[in-house]
């Protein structure tokens, strides 16, 4: 049995990760299709008015994708925790060769929900923008088997909320940052990592006439947790959850000629689950 077991294991797991990896590339590609959908020709502008029909087909498409991203985020933690409950005898299956000493990249992508009072005069940041995804990139250089540091961004599609204006057809938000990951297990399959960093963040909301409103801010804190399910030692597969506290400090709106302070600022928060998948590069002898 045990035998039988080994030869079958690794073809099933090479099996799971593609199926994984492709479901993830496919769900944020959908999503991320229907927003380029949306955009208006002129780049200068974000969209142009769309019927009711086109809306509530667009956020039922935006809610497919979500969903796949959500599906494949479930389907990842279901296959780690059940191969390393089937592995937990077998020391040899658990180690892998740490990684330090290299060029690390994550894509992925996963669901973003937003909430908390923006400042005096501008209700909740959920008022303008609702559940939504979108899609992660960081670059890091992984300087030790634990500590990996470097720059992050993301870009997400929202539904928009009730106190926009009935021109507004979309809100898209984007981060970028910098952080620093801590790897708790890096010379096991199974390696839990925590993420901290801080960053700018942003939240536009497009009408006909161009961009109707844009908050501009800085990520204070940006915390995340997951788990390496490490395929080979240069290739890993996360699911991960994650929350961060934001201050929106500045909006410009269509009636402003620039920026106005945004006057008693609020933390908001933003929570945050996907999948990532991890690439390492080595860059010379470890």
């Amino acid at each position: 049995m045990r035998v039988a077991y080994m030869q079958i294991a690794p073809p099933v797991q090479r099996l799971a990760t593609l199926a994984i990896t492709m479901g993830v590339i496919y769900a944020i590609a959908d999503l991320f299709a229907q927003l380029v959908r949306k955009l208006d020709r002129d780049p200068t502008r974000i969209p142009q008015r769309s019927s009711a029909s086109e809306r509530m087909v667009f956020s039922q498409r935006k809610g497919i994708a979500m969903k796949n991203l959500i599906i494949t985020s479930i389907t990842a933690t279901i296959l780690l925790s059940t191969t390393s409950l089937a592995d937990t005898n077998d020391a040899v299956t658990h180690e892998m060769p740490a990684i330090s000493n290299a060029l690390e990249i994550a894509i992925g992508g996963g669901y973003m929900r937003s909430a908390g009072d923006i400042g005096r005069g501008h209700g909740a940041v959920d008022d303008y923008a609702e559940g939504g995804g979108g899609a992660e990139l960081a670059v890091m250089y992984r300087m030790s088997s634990h500590l990996a540091i470097g720059l992050y961004g993301t870009l997400s599609g929202y539904n928009v909320g009730d106190a926009v204006a009935p021109t507004t057809d979309l809100a898209i938000g984007a981060t970028a940052g910098v952080k620093a990951d801590w790897h708790f297990r890096p010379h096991t399959r199974i390696d839990p990592w925590v993420s901290v960093g801080a960053g700018w963040r942003a939240l536009w909301l497009g009408a006909d006439e161009g961009t109707e409103r844009t908050l501009q801010g800085i990520e204070m804190t940006r915390v995340q947790l997951g788990v390496d399910y490490r395929i080979s030692p240069t290739f890993a597969l996360a699911p991960y959850m994650g929350a961060s506290a934001t201050m929106f400090l500045a909006e410009d709106t269509m009636t402003a000629t620039g920026y106005d302070e945004i006057a008693s600022n609020e933390v908001n928060w933003t929570f945050t689950a996907g999948l990532l998948a991890r690439f390492d590069l080595a860059l010379g002898t470890n």
